[in-house]
């Protein structure tokens, strides 16, 4: 049986860095990147290489990201989990 078609799935584009929204607040909030889309589901790659499915809704779009990534509590765990994110994808794609 197929999904149902999603229209907040067109908020995510393949590469933009995401994170949940239960974990809007957290320190430690662990970055994901978009992979793909399914006509109802957001599969991200993990900082652990782990592929993972969600539904839109469960997560922030990018720009949401990046303002919650600015905030003086995670500004600085992000930015070491995306670069260390970008040297892993780096290194997977030769």
């Amino acid at each position: 049986m197929q999904h149902p078609e999603n229209l907040n799935v067109n908020k995510f584009n393949k590469g933009d860095i995401v994170i949940r929204k239960i974990e809007s607040d957290n320190s430690s909030a662990k970055t994901l990147s978009v992979m793909s889309k399914t006509r109802s589901e957001i599969e991200c790659w993990s900082m652990d290489g782990q592929v993972i499915s969600f539904a839109p809704e469960e997560l922030l779009t990018a720009a949401e990201t990046k303002e919650a990534l600015e905030s003086s509590r995670l500004r600085k765990a992000a930015s070491v989990q995306l670069i260390a994110s970008a040297n892993k994808r780096k290194g997977s794609h030769g």
